[in-house]
């Protein structure tokens, strides 16, 4: 299929192309960014990024280009460049490539420079995928990230679970593989990864020795606490997805029966045109049934998924998997992951980690950047722009980070629907452990706007913040959490102290 070519009326634009490596399990830095300004010597541009964005330097006027489509490494069955630019009897020309998938295609134009280009995303995705405050931005909780994977899944330890959970803010209590009848090889020697449905028509049932009463016990426990439960899902792979709509009742009896509403969707393999074609009808499926009410989250941390921009309508996306156990958690990497994101990628729509910095110290030795020189609560800010997953136990947290946790939990709640239904602006350096760095907030109108700040392992105690000339800077600022700190604005600049490393301001403005 093809899209509308259109000409660039700038014969100087910079050209960026965005890339994105959605299989997190063998990347860290998820986002990389190549950047080109025309020239008539160069007569053509073979763009392959999933954003290409034309910007005038002269006054920051430019338009993004993007398919709500998978990375190029998924759709290798796509011979042509996404996105071609010729230069043609004095103009350039922007021509679409074919594809086997009908992607819906979107050009999106703005001013103020990239900052600008930030602003226009996130309020497209605000328009594609609006906020429910019952759906979305919600604090998630997944025993997995403590790789009991599915040893001790029973009915009493869920119920212990939801207990611990509720009494610090938890909001949806996910489990993940292991709560159904049929075996993986996450959770079985003899598991399989994909023909569930040849194994057992009853595969996606609870499993009757771990929850002999099923999960409305378990359920209706949550409930009482208020909290949700989610659940870890694996479709069918097998023959490009070919049951894709038995996958579909099970997930739609789960809503329907117990009030299931949020949902993990693991094990895809995307490897053909119809198998993409079968998971998004899948999805609109789950979309359409419940009212939008279903919210999947897409996981994006191996094998060939939909990744950033796949699908954004309905979905978040599940962006790592980081464990202690072998010393793939790093705090300052996951706030580098979101901060390079959140420059395209509205950040509610990210599942991002923070785990339990106490366990398996010895992975890390004395690594000056190992998650337990860090407080519980800068850990929780590091994230809590996302859709922030705790990715442990609660049962196995300590009881002095659940009194850390907390006070910051409950200042986000009062704040995060203004965070979550606003532009989210990445500022300072990106983070690498040993810089300043941040984000100012900033809803539509300019009603609220914060900053959150991050001093990470650097001896320097202040740092001055550019702040995009597309907010009103307020005149002063009131810390709502962080550690021993202050703020002050001079035209769209902010100067920053914080009296201690690694620890983090947050910031609401005071017009």
């Amino acid at each position: 299929m093809t899209a509308e070519k259109f000409l660039l009326p700038w014969r100087h634009a910079l050209v960026f192309e965005t890339t994105y490596e959605d299989r997190s399990d063998v990347f860290s830095d998820l986002v990389h960014e190549q950047s080109w300004q025309l020239h008539p010597c160069q007569k053509e541009l073979f763009l392959n990024g999933s954003l290409i964005t034309f910007m005038n330097p002269a006054d920051g006027q430019g338009v993004v280009w993007f398919r709500e489509a998978p990375t190029r490494f998924v759709r290798q069955w796509d011979t042509e460049a996404l996105l071609s630019v010729r230069y043609v009897e004095g103009k350039w020309l922007a021509i679409p490539g074919l594809t086997a998938v009908d992607y819906d295609t979107h050009r999106i134009s703005f001013s103020g420079g990239l900052a600008g280009r930030t602003k226009a995303l996130h309020e497209w995705q605000s328009r594609r995928h609006p906020s429910s405050p019952k759906r979305d931005g919600l604090l998630l909780t997944n025993t997995w990230g403590d790789r009991s994977r599915a040893d001790r899944l029973n009915e009493d330890f869920i119920l212990q679970e939801i207990e611990r959970a509720a009494a610090w803010g938890v909001e949806i209590l996910q489990i993940d593989d292991g709560w159904q009848k049929g075996r993986t090889v996450n959770t079985s020697e003899d598991g399989v990864w994909n023909d569930f449905w040849s194994v057992a028509d009853d595969y996606w049932s609870p499993d009757p020795k771990r929850f002999p009463r099923g999960l409305s016990p378990i359920i209706e426990n949550a409930r009482l606490l208020g909290l949700q439960i989610g659940l870890w899902y694996a479709p069918d792979s097998s023959g490009d997805l070919q049951h894709w709509k038995r996958d579909a009742e099970v997930i739609i009896d789960l809503w329907k029966n117990l009030g299931v509403r949020h949902f993990k969707l693991d094990g895809v393999k995307l490897h053909t045109p119809l198998a993409e074609k079968r998971f998004r009808q899948l999805i609109y499926r789950l979309i359409d049934v419940s009212d939008e009410e279903i919210l999947i989250d897409l996981d994006t941390t191996d094998e060939n998924r939909l990744g950033f921009w796949g699908q954004v309508k309905g979905t978040a996306v599940f962006v790592e998997n980081r464990y202690t156990d072998w010393g793939t958690y790093y705090p300052h990497s996951t706030l580098r992951a979101l901060w390079m994101l959140s420059r395209t990628v509205s950040p509610r729509r990210l599942r991002m980690e923070f785990l339990n910095p106490f366990r398996n110290e010895e992975s890390y030795d004395k690594d000056p950047l190992r998650p337990s020189k860090y407080t519980p609560d800068y850990l929780f800010a590091s994230v809590m722009l996302s859709s922030p997953l705790g990715w442990f136990e609660n049962t196995g947290l300590p009881q002095h980070m659940l009194e850390t946790l907390v006070p910051l939990v409950s200042v986000w709640l009062q704040h995060r629907s203004r965070l979550h239904d606003a532009i989210v602006y990445p500022i300072g350096a990106c983070p690498d452990g040993y810089s300043w760095t941040g984000f100012a907030i900033a809803n539509h109108l300019e009603t609220h706007v914060y900053l959150l700040l991050f001093r990470e392992t650097t001896k320097d105690s202040s740092c001055t913040f550019e702040i995009p000339r597309t907010i009103t800077i307020p005149r002063s600022w009131n810390a709502l959490a962080g550690g021993d700190g202050s703020a002050t604005s001079t035209d769209n600049l902010v100067n920053v102290s914080l009296s201690e490393e690694r620890s983090f301001l947050f910031l609401e403005g005071l017009h």
